[in-house]
């Protein structure tokens, strides 16, 4: 039985096959692939030779070879007669490597040692990190973390490793470091020391067997009193050394199984300047116990008080935004630094609520308002209500305060203790409270921190600098790079004074005509540039 007059179904079919394959193992060529296969469907001609393939762009030798063997070994399952093309392209490739084979000269020395003669040595020399180098606190830090090899996170591998560098491992663009040590990783990668997994997110990182090798050989060469324990006793903040629950054995928690539930509400959340008190007094017409305080993020949300007065923040918060004030977020670039930080939190119930203002017009705001809500449920994956006005949003308050109130009715709290915690420690320990949270879980508890940690963790002080926010405030312009943005800063230091600046001159172009001499990024500010940061800044 002869094969059909168009191959062109069954060389698609195989190479998607194998694109998919490509995909989950990460490889680039998985787009080598892709372009193989869009230029293959273009193809008008029939395809009744893999030779024809060769005219294909993005179809080289390799993918032809692959194909071909497809092609064989479909014609022997299903019984089809094998062209005679076919087995000679199979010939061909065999005499290709037997070939190649052949030329190979055997190595001209004899050493052991892989020198050539009058002492040269031959190939490269072994990549050793220097000690204290930002990839030599890295191989530490696997080593330390990753005993069983199934892979760390890199935030656990920061927590060890800044113990053992010199350099941070955080960027800081407002200062000009765009690069930190963690970029050492590529080296070590390059060298196939370290392998990286992307077929998860976030990534795994994994310690070759010669990159454990030498990461073992750097720990005993460091001083007794300085080598970590490998055995999982080390004293850094890592979860992997041992169990989460023996993690925060050392640090201390407790079971709760009296305590009343509270919401908070932040004391900048009014609805006018004269009705300051409008949630405080309608949630206490709904008999719903709540307090007054600042909140370190979101609007509201609800704590567990013990009989001790100790207090546990809860798995819900809100933020509250009306559209005048979502409006106003979205042009001065507080939109996505808030939820940022909310997400941060990873609490599992982050709710955003959308109130109507009949009095605003959002004119050609419009269209980023509606994009802008439809990122909070894609990529930030909030949940979203809307009410028609305060009244409304109170009214929803109230249902969710029962609803917290009834789930953790008769079910125990485990409370996280107060801790220090520094920039090092924070990424381990949120790495290890999510870990423990899935072990307790399965026993029906429900573990949460205590509100001085939560105070410290997500305090807008110790997440960005006043530099920070302002750098990516004007990112969010379309066009202003980076280093664009920090160049705006320099001349400009605060946002008043740039927004002082194009008021005072109420020229749009202001910014072209200020940086004419100067080159930023090899390209100047343009005119339209200018344009569309005074429509934020200007207005």
């Amino acid at each position: 039985m002869d094969l059909p007059s168009d191959l062109k179904h069954l060389f698609l079919k195989w190479l998607e096959d194998d694109c998919i394959v490509q995909i989950q193992l990460g490889s680039k060529r998985a787009l080598q692939l892709t372009r193989a296969m869009e230029n293959l469907k273009r193809t008008d001609e029939a395809i009744d030779n893999v030779n024809k393939l060769k005219t294909v762009r993005y179809i080289g030798p390799k993918i032809t070879e692959f194909l071909n063997k497809k092609l064989l070994k479909y014609c022997n399952d299903n019984g089809y007669r094998v062209p005679d093309w076919c087995k000679t392209a199979e010939t061909t490739t065999s005499s290709r490597k037997l070939a190649t084979q052949k030329v190979a000269k055997p190595p001209t020395s004899t050493s052991l040692t892989g020198a050539l003669p009058g002492g040269r040595s031959k190939g490269r020399r072994k990549y050793v990190p220097a000690k204290n180098s930002s990839a030599y606190a890295i191989l530490i830090s696997l080593l330390v973390n990753d005993s069983a090899q199934t892979g760390v996170q890199k935030s656990t591998v920061i927590a060890v490793a800044s113990k053992y560098c010199e350099r941070s491992f955080t960027t800081n663009p407002a200062t000009g470091q765009f690069y930190s040590a963690w970029n050492s990783i590529k080296t070590l990668m390059n060298h196939e020391l370290v392998v990286e997994s992307t077929t998860k997110r976030p990534a795994l990182y994994y310690l070759t067997d010669e990159g454990k090798l030498l990461a073992t050989t750097l720990v005993q060469e460091m001083p007794e009193h300085q080598r970590p324990q490998i055995d999982g006793n080390d004293e850094g903040y890592d979860a992997r050394q041992s169990t989460p629950a023996a993690y925060f054995a050392s640090c201390g928690y407790q079971e709760w199984s009296n305590f009343t539930i509270k919401m908070i509400i932040d004391n900048r959340e009014i609805r006018s300047q004269t009705e300051r008190d409008f949630f405080q007094n309608k949630m206490s017409d709904a008999n719903v116990p709540i307090e007054i305080r600042p909140l370190p993020v979101g609007d509201v949300l609800w704590v567990a008080r013990s009989e001790a007065g100790e207090e546990v923040v809860l798995d819900t918060i809100v933020e509250r935004k009306r559209l005048d004030d979502l409006v106003a977020s979205l042009q001065d670039g507080r939109f996505l630094e808030q939820k940022s930080r909310l997400k941060e939190t990873k609490l599992k119930n982050i709710i955003y609520i959308t109130e109507e203002f009949t009095s605003t017009n959002l004119g050609q705001m419009a269209g980023a308002v509606q994009t802008s809500l439809s990122m909070i449920m894609t990529n930030f994956q909030f949940r979203l209500h809307r009410t028609k006005d305060a009244d409304a949003t109170c009214k929803f308050l109230s249902i969710l305060h029962r609803s917290v109130c009834n789930r953790f009715q008769n079910k125990p709290i485990i409370c996280i203790n107060a801790m220090k915690l520094d920039d090092n420690s924070l990424p381990a320990f949120q790495d290890s409270l999510l870990k423990f949270r899935k072990e307790m879980d399965k026993d029906g508890c429900y573990i949460y921190i205590n509100y001085s940690i939560f105070h410290s963790l997500f305090g807008k002080s110790s997440l960005v600098s006043l530099k920070e926010t302002y750098t990516k405030m004007l990112m969010t312009t379309k066009g202003v790079s980076l280093d664009k943005a920090i160049q705006i800063q320099k001349h400009y230091p605060t946002p008043q004074s740039l927004i002082k600046a194009f008021r005072e001159s109420k020229d749009p172009k202001l910014l072209s005509q200020h940086f004419k001499q100067e080159i930023i990024t090899h390209k100047k500010v343009t005119a339209i540039l200018s344009e569309k940061i005074f429509q934020t800044w200007g207005i």
